[in-house]
């Protein structure tokens, strides 16, 4: 039953670091990719991003809490400054990447909400209109409290053996002890 126990703790051990976001980079089916250099920021501190559509042309509109940043091109790179906060939140960066439609983004993105479908008009004089893709990716930013992380916070102090004097001292008594016992027992034996 024990063994039981610990391999089920195992799996939902294992499946929750296998859900868990490590790393604040996403590839949606528009094969748009969003990368930080940084998902977890110390409040007040910047951080930069990098949006690419690999080799589509975009109309780029990047956001992170109400700041927007445009351009235009394959990919777009920049950073935000960050809010100093009082305790851990988090926020979404989002980038939108808008594009005219091919035969291979259109087929790739129909299953998106964002996408305007092409108008086809049967009258006298047959138009297709140009089809703009939208394609949404976005990350989440950790935001930290200033000194969270650092050493003088809520964090353990001087762990790791940065006072290895201490170390030495304690084994030298305990080793000291154990003579001081030895000795005593072998007087009391005689």
């Amino acid at each position: 039953m024990f063994k039981l126990r610990l391999v089920a703790a195992a799996v939902i051990a294992c499946g929750i670091t296998l859900l868990s976001s490590g790393v604040a980079q996403a590839y949606p089916a528009c094969g748009v990719s969003l990368s930080l250099n940084n998902s977890t920021v110390v409040g007040g501190k910047s951080f930069t991003f990098k949006a690419d559509a690999g080799e589509t042309d975009c109309a780029w509109t990047v956001t992170y809490r109400g700041k927007t940043k445009t351009g235009s091109g394959t990919s777009i790179t920049g950073s935000f400054s960050t809010p100093d906060v009082d305790k851990t939140t988090s926020s979404k960066i989002v980038a939108k990447c808008t594009h005219e439609a091919t035969e291979s983004s259109a087929a790739t993105a129909s299953a998106s909400s964002d996408v305007t479908p092409a108008f086809y008009s049967t009258g006298t004089a047959t138009a297709l209109q140009a089809v703009d893709v939208t394609c949404p990716i976005s990350a989440t930013v950790t935001l930290l409290a200033d000194g969270v992380g650092d050493e003088g916070d809520s964090a353990l102090p001087d762990t790791g053996g940065s006072k290895l004097w201490l170390l030495a001292l304690g084994g030298a008594l305990v080793v000291g002890g154990a003579g001081v016992t030895y000795a005593a027992r072998r007087r009391s034996s005689h």
